[in-house]
């Protein structure tokens, strides 16, 4: 990523060429963006109509070689348009924008909202199974039906949640269970699974930590189980978690087959009883790849999602399998949910959704230190060609204005309903 570098300029100075920021904020500027390469003399234009006065430039992503620093305008006939009627057009098209942003931030607060609740019962069906309820299965139904329903709408992307790091581990492992089930789901519907497979596929995501909740609490963080004698505790987990099932009764054989096996390889050296293929359930192989995936981006050393994805990739497709991984990867995209990203314009942004259909171009929030979070600005990296993915950036190399404007709480995963998709 290039050091920025900004100078004050001012509107006499400007040319063609120069990559300039606005120090306004976003909503008080005909244009949509606050930082650019002025295009022509009509940006030049815009800004004086406009009577912007804080600008700033940085001369090494300037490219001045082409344009010359002599005008002459005397020579140049070709009608220049009213800059009055181009800020007019652009405001049009701001005003537009400025409405599809605020459409995605109800979006966004409405999914937050739902998240919350489904993490509640998602902490409800958890608590039924360990007591062994017949009411589980009812209620764990009930949810997956509902993620299901939202995964059905084609144009549901996987969307990142905000909110604040639990403080029960009951809580953290609800999250992580939903979140497991909403991959999932998107997984399922990107390999075409009959709805049958897909509720299958679902629960057993949502139920893959049943097991895990039987432990000691200070070893249902698996990133921090590193005694051998804690492992090899841990590794029985499966095992806990299907006979809960058991006992509760009304789940169905497959779900609790893959519970029981989501952990084993292809090759035979997973746990709990290091069953090898074919033997291995082909969905058992999904939620294996999504529980890696997680508990990677947890570890204190990554902590990225998008390292962890690569791992997932590089380590261990031939444990789960090209299906299960590839198909995982893709619906999380090279940019998780809530990754870090340094924008080929300088600027900071936080992935909030994912993009199938363009999966190196996310939906990001972007920071800008005059506004809150709330106002901030979030573009569909896919609709403009002017903004580009320059690198990941770890949380460890944000500054502290970067981290306390996005927070540095919890994440989650969610599938929204009737998504709003900017024009």
């Amino acid at each position: 990523m290039t050091p920025e570098s900004w100078q004050p300029i001012s509107i006499d100075a400007l040319r063609i060429g120069h990559f300039v920021r606005l120090g306004h904020r976003w909503f008080e500027h005909p244009f949509l963006l606050n930082r650019f390469r002025i295009a022509s003399d009509h940006d030049i234009a815009i800004i004086r109509e406009a009577r912007l006065s804080k600008l700033f430039v940085d001369l090494a992503r300037s490219d001045l070689a082409h344009t010359g620093s002599i005008r002459l305008p005397l020579l140049d006939t070709t009608p220049r348009p009213d800059p009055t009627l181009l800020t007019e057009q652009l405001q049009t098209l701001k005003a537009a924008q400025s409405a599809d942003v605020q459409r995605l931030h109800e979006q966004l607060r409405e999914t937050q909202s739902s998240y919350r609740a489904a993490v509640a019962e998602c902490g409800v069906a958890l608590a039924l199974v360990s007591q062994g309820s017949r009411d589980a299965a009812a209620v764990t139904g009930a949810l997956v039906g509902a993620l299901l329903e939202s995964a059905a709408q084609p144009q549901s992307p996987l969307t990142f949640v905000a909110m604040s790091r639990p403080s029960q581990a009951a809580e953290r492992l609800a999250c992580q269970s939903l979140d497991a089930a909403a991959i999932a789901a998107a997984v399922g519907r990107r390999l075409g699974l009959s709805a049958e497979d897909m509720t299958a596929l679902t629960m057993s995501a949502l139920l893959h930590s049943a097991g895990i909740a039987q432990l000691p609490e200070a070893m249902q963080d698996e990133s921090r189980v590193t005694e051998h004698s804690d492992q090899l505790e841990f590794q029985h987990y499966p095992l806990l978690g299907v006979e809960r099932l058991r006992e509760c009764g009304g789940f169905p054989l497959d779900v609790l087959q893959i519970v029981r096996q989501h952990r084993e390889r292809l090759d035979g050296i997973g746990f709990p009883e290091h069953t090898a293929a074919p033997e291995i359930h082909s969905l058992a192989l999904v939620v294996g790849a999504i529980r890696e995936f997680q508990v990677s981006a947890t570890r204190a050393e990554a902590a990225l999602p998008a390292v962890a994805l690569a791992r997932l990739y590089r380590e261990l497709r031939g444990a789960y399998g090209p299906v299960a991984v590839d198909n995982v990867v893709a619906a999380l995209t090279v940019y998780p949910p809530g990754s870090f990203l340094a924008l080929s314009d300088g600027s900071i942004g936080r992935v909030m959704q994912v993009n199938d259909a363009a999966r190196l171009r996310p939906t990001v929030c972007l920071f800008d230190d005059a506004l809150t979070p709330a106002e901030a600005q979030i573009v569909d990296l896919s609709a403009t060609l002017e903004i580009s993915v320059a690198g990941v950036l770890p949380p460890v190399r944000l500054t502290r204005e970067v981290r306390e404007f996005f927070g540095e709480g919890w994440g989650g995963f969610a599938l929204p309903k009737n998504v709003a998709v900017p024009a």
